[in-house]
């Protein structure tokens, strides 16, 4: 687990600063929020510091944050495409956590029981949090321990993002030790994927929505040294490995 968690940072750390590439922002997803819902096809949404009105044939959630991309049609009206919902925790106003990969290295390095000691360190965090919104942030992330997902919000360049992680179990006598992962960027989108060291080799595998973000991801494919096998696969969307939930704290039956 400690080597495919030093793997995962590196991956983690090579893709933020695709990221945080200046030069790339023009054909990447953009990041919207969505303001009100004005009738069923029209939404108000803040892009940036601007708000503009959008139509969408999909069902937006009021208050969520999406990736889309924009672009204008024939008549110069704005056009929203390939809507894909960000993870909740990007809804947060105020992250009360956030590792960057070489603090994550060593946390998970130098403690003799990494996962007792990040679980017994967000414990401590939940006893004195100071709102509700910061005891539901600790809450969700010992949640996920519970469902074996590693949840790091992550931040690089003052850039939030997000890393999931979940080792699966080896069935029979396989030598394949896999681990799943899921990765948010305000730029990127999100990804999901997989890391397999097999027989002394680390393959990786890499899926997107977005046909820009899978293009540069090819484009920049030496980006993960010490990977023997790369695939980058177009999908029609990606989900958390374990979604924040808003409810925690409602205890009516």
């Amino acid at each position: 687990m400690i080597k495919n968690i030093s793997y995962a940072a590196k991956l983690y750390s090579q893709l933020a600063t695709m990221n945080a590439a200046k030069e790339f922002n023009a054909t990447l997803p953009i990041s919207l929020k969505v303001l009100q819902n004005i009738n069923p096809l029209k939404y108000l949404m803040r892009v940036g510091n601007a708000t503009i009105e959008v139509k969408s044939k999909s069902t937006l959630e009021v208050g969520s944050n999406y990736w889309a991309f924009m672009g204008k049609s024939s008549v110069g009206s704005i056009i929203i495409s390939n809507l894909q919902k960000q993870p909740k925790i990007f809804d947060l106003k105020n992250i009360p956590l956030k590792f960057d990969a070489k603090i994550l290295q060593e946390f998970f390095i130098e403690s003799k029981k990494p996962l007792e000691s990040y679980k017994g360190f967000l414990l401590e965090r939940l006893s004195v949090a100071q709102s509700r919104e910061e005891f539901l942030f600790f809450s969700n992330i010992l949640f996920s321990l519970e469902h074996n997902v590693l949840s790091f919000p992550m931040q690089y360049e003052n850039r939030d993002s997000f890393l999931q992680l979940k080792q699966r179990k080896k069935k029979g006598k396989t030598q394949e030790d896999i681990i799943d992962f899921y990765a948010a960027f305000c730029n990127l989108g999100a990804v999901e994927g997989r890391l397999m060291l097999a027989q002394e080799e680390v393959l990786l595998e890499i899926k997107t929505p977005f046909s820009n973000t899978k293009a540069l991801l090819e484009e920049n494919i030496e980006f993960c040294g010490g990977v023997d096998e790369i695939s980058v696969l177009l999908v029609k969307s990606v989900e958390p490995l374990y979604e924040f939930e808003e409810k925690l704290l409602d205890l009516k039956g």
